[in-house]
């Protein structure tokens, strides 16, 4: 069965071009320690594509729960990817500078961002491996599969989902840590033609 054609997404290479344009809307509490700001792009959801340069999977994607079925996965990204990231970043701490001062904001911000240590920088993101908002795979001819047999080192083309800026509270209400939400929501692997 066909599924749905992804919604229009900006290229990571193309988002400095576009990020005064983005915004941030008031925040959604979601549970009683998290709230969620969420980031548009011209009124609509951010979501960026990264594998125009060259972008693979570091290794396996991680959880803290053995049952866990959102995942971390690092992505190895180049030197353009890693700079459209600092930029996003650096425009929702300003955005949220607003709801707590400057220095805070900074102080707890959790980058999903890793300098180059070698060749390339890394980039975390969340990926739901199964349920109701499973990730989407597709193989080289641009088909509906399933996930990768091995992770480490596969070349791929992603879309990641921005949802928002979080802000983490302690029981108290007092902001603990402040950070990016972002979601891998399609993934193209060993694929010349993607499909999204």
């Amino acid at each position: 069965m066909a599924q749905p054609a992804p919604k229009p997404t900006t290229p990571a290479t193309e988002l400095l071009e576009c990020i005064e344009e983005l915004s941030l809307s008031p925040g959604i509490a979601v549970g009683e320690s998290l709230v969620v700001h969420p980031i548009h792009l011209a009124g609509q959801p951010l979501r960026i594509k990264l594998g125009e340069d060259s972008v693979s999977v570091l290794g396996e994607p991680v959880s803290y729960s053995p049952q866990g079925h959102r995942k971390t996965l690092t992505f190895n990204v180049p030197r353009s990817v890693f700079e459209a990231f600092v930029a996003l970043e650096e425009a929702c701490r300003q955005n949220l500078a607003g709801l707590a001062p400057g220095r805070e904001v900074r102080a707890l911000w959790r980058s999903s961002l890793c300098p180059a240590r070698g060749e390339q920088a890394t980039l975390k993101a969340k990926i739901n491996l199964s349920g109701p908002c499973a990730a989407r795979f597709y193989d080289d001819a641009g088909t509906q599969v399933g996930r990768p047999g091995t992770w480490n080192d596969l070349c791929v083309k992603a879309m990641v989902l921005v949802h928002g800026c979080y802000v983490q509270r302690l029981a108290n209400g007092v902001p603990s840590a402040y950070g990016l939400m972002l979601d891998v929501t399609h993934l193209s692997y060993g694929a010349p033609i993607c499909p999204f």
